[in-house]
């Protein structure tokens, strides 16, 4: 992925496919800010069927360690690929460090078929963010 407009792919199809419903309608800039772009151990990827953004993949690579963060597939795009195919480029993206992630109860089978060994169950509780001035 390159510059903003890839940025914003990236950002809409992790607001809208995740969702971050807090975040719907999606607004540009409202998930991650341009500054993101610079720091070198965040590495995000967009799919595309045709010219459409259908899916995305991040890593967080820090401290020997390259760290699955977020990988979504748009709900009309999904069982046909994209998810496994954006793994694959994240895992190839540092092939000598080991990867680690934190996955869904729906991510957890095809990341198991990739490799990855589950350690344990990680339960989150999660709740709307407070409304801000820019909302």
């Amino acid at each position: 992925m390159t510059g903003v407009e890839g940025l914003r792919d990236w950002e809409r199809v992790a607001v809208d496919g995740f969702p971050y419903r807090e975040l719907q309608p999606y607004r540009p800039g409202v998930l991650l800010d341009e500054r993101v772009l610079a720091d070198q151990r965040l590495r995000l990827w967009v799919g595309y069927e045709g010219d459409r953004p259908v899916c995305m993949g991040t890593l967080f690579v820090f401290a020997g360690v390259a760290a699955f963060s977020l990988g979504v597939t748009l709900p009309e795009a999904r069982r046909r690929g994209y998810w496994a195919a954006m793994a694959g480029v994240r895992l190839l993206e540092e092939p000598d460090l080991p990867a680690v992630g934190i996955f869904s109860d729906m991510s957890r089978p095809p990341a198991e078929a990739l490799g990855f060994l589950p350690l344990l169950r990680f339960t989150l509780w999660h709740r709307p963010r407070p409304a801000t001035a820019t909302s």
